[in-house]
């Protein structure tokens, strides 16, 4: 469709402004990152334990996603990686958890994460995602 008339021009140019607009207004309602040092195994790791694995873990790896093991989790899913480091409002599981995408939020059942736990996965992603490596094979479980 053509916009000749300029009534047909501002509602494309109206159009063409809101719809990112909107979008990033959604991305403005997360919770702010926590403004201090997150530790995984103290902070991450019970959250994971809590409201993840069930579904994303070594029994059932829902859409190709596992996160009770680091390397499984650093690889990744269907979708692709679950976080950027250093970007949490562009990550996967932030805008899921976030509520940011209607058609996936996690987790589906149960309990959603509060805005504090939410924060905290922000600021851990933001200060570089670090989960440190086991000596041994370690799964996170419930």
């Amino acid at each position: 469709m053509r916009l000749t008339t300029p009534c047909h021009r501002f509602l494309g140019l109206a159009l063409a402004l809101t719809v990112p607009f909107a979008a990033s207004a959604r991305a403005d309602d997360l919770p702010p990152p926590a403004k201090r040092k997150i530790e995984f195994s103290k902070d991450i790791q019970p959250l994971f334990a809590k409201h993840c694995v069930d579904c994303h873990g070594e029994q059932k790896k829902e859409s190709g996603l596992r996160l009770d093991n680091r390397d499984e989790a650093l690889n990744g899913g269907d979708s692709g990686p679950p976080w950027i480091e250093g970007k949490s409002a562009d990550s996967l599981l932030i805008k899921y958890v976030g509520g940011l995408d209607p058609d996936v939020v996690m987790p589906p059942k149960g309990d959603r994460l509060t805005r504090t736990q939410i924060g905290l996965l922000r600021a851990w992603i933001d200060q570089g995602a670090d989960w440190p490596k086991p000596k041994k094979s370690h799964r996170i479980s419930r």
